[in-house]
């Protein structure tokens, strides 16, 4: 049976707030990458020119894990290993660098925001809401994260609905 109007209408406004959400982030990232060291790749075939790339992520994130375990509230390297896991295609993998980041600092906006946008990108909202609520009391003024909170908790309500029937 297709979805009404009205059903479709809070999907529609969180899979919006999530695409602003998104490039906030992508904003944070790209920003973060400008101080890394780009050097450039000899050509090589496609296969291994992958085969490379894959290494050298994971070569950036052991570093990463490396100075975060030596100084566990670097931000700079936080934000460098969640990138990198971000583009390892590994989102999941890029949870518990946040959640350690949020032991040292749990107003940590980053994380926060780091953790919101993993959540409900991989299809975990409820999870998304607790981190939300904290990124409100820390900025009460944005009304945006307000309707994302409210949007979650709806679509949320309305899931549970759906598995009691």
């Amino acid at each position: 049976m297709p979805k009404s109007k009205s059903e479709k209408k809070p999907i529609t406004r969180i899979l919006i707030i999530i695409s602003g959400l998104a490039f906030i982030g992508t904003t944070f990232f790209t920003l973060g990458s400008l101080f890394t060291n780009n050097s450039e790749v000899p050509e090589t075939t496609a296969s291994e020119g992958l085969e490379s790339v894959d290494e050298e992520l994971a070569k950036q994130a052991e570093g990463f894990e490396k100075v975060l375990a030596r100084e566990p509230g670097n931000e700079f390297a936080l934000r460098g290993l969640v990138e990198t896991r971000i583009q390892m295609k590994d989102a999941p993998g890029a949870i518990a660098p946040l959640e350690k980041a949020l032991e040292a600092n749990p107003e940590n906006q980053f994380a926060l925001q780091g953790l919101v946008q993993i959540y409900l990108q991989t299809n975990a909202p409820q999870k998304a809401i607790e981190p939300l609520e904290k990124l409100i009391e820390l900025n009460p003024k944005q009304e945006e994260l307000k309707q994302v909170l409210t949007q979650v908790k709806e679509a949320q309500g309305q899931s549970e609905k759906k598995e009691q029937e």
